[in-house]
């Protein structure tokens, strides 16, 4: 019965966005993976720009998978920081600042997760300026650890907008 009511919750949540996880936190990862695979950067109104999602359910599901396995967490994080920065690229050829992306006063969870679990600068520490090729860059540093392919796939698309880009196209 408990299950068939969280399989409710999740299905629910997910006819209208991300939800809350129930308490029990048991495939807090996989349901990261399942809205990442879901995510599809897009500019905030009056903006061409694709940003970060930003909203309190994120934050609840990147805190439950985290603490459910801070390492299995890394990929779908590292995906959406790759489709970010290539959605940058298709519009406008280049990355744009993610330091401070996020509600106003706070940066997206994403940003903060990712810069926690990479130890890429302090999460809590002030910056200036922050590339949305940042996950890009990591990638590049460790793609040999990385066993997802959807990250390979989304790094090969990348490197195909890069080369576009550099040919003046």
């Amino acid at each position: 019965m408990r299950s068939l009511l969280l399989v409710s919750i999740w299905v629910i949540g997910f006819s209208f966005g991300p939800a809350v996880l129930a308490q029990d936190d048991s495939g807090a990862v996989k349901h990261l993976w399942h809205i990442t695979h879901q995510y599809r950067p897009q500019p905030d109104s009056g903006s061409v720009i694709p940003r970060l999602p930003y909203d309190t359910a994120w934050e609840l599901y990147i805190e439950h998978a985290i603490e459910e396995d801070p390492v299995e967490s890394l990929e779908p994080l590292l995906l959406i920081m790759l489709r970010l920065y290539r959605a940058q690229l298709l519009c406008c050829n280049q990355s744009y600042d993610i330091a401070n992306e996020g509600a106003p006063g706070r940066r997206s969870p994403v940003t903060i997760a990712f810069l926690r679990l990479t130890g890429t600068a302090p999460p809590d520490r002030t910056i200036e300026f922050l590339s949305s090729a940042v996950g890009y860059e990591y990638y590049l540093l460790h793609k040999e650890s990385v066993r997802s392919s959807p990250l390979r796939d989304e790094a090969k698309l990348i490197d195909k907008e890069l080369r576009r880009i550099s040919h003046g196209i």
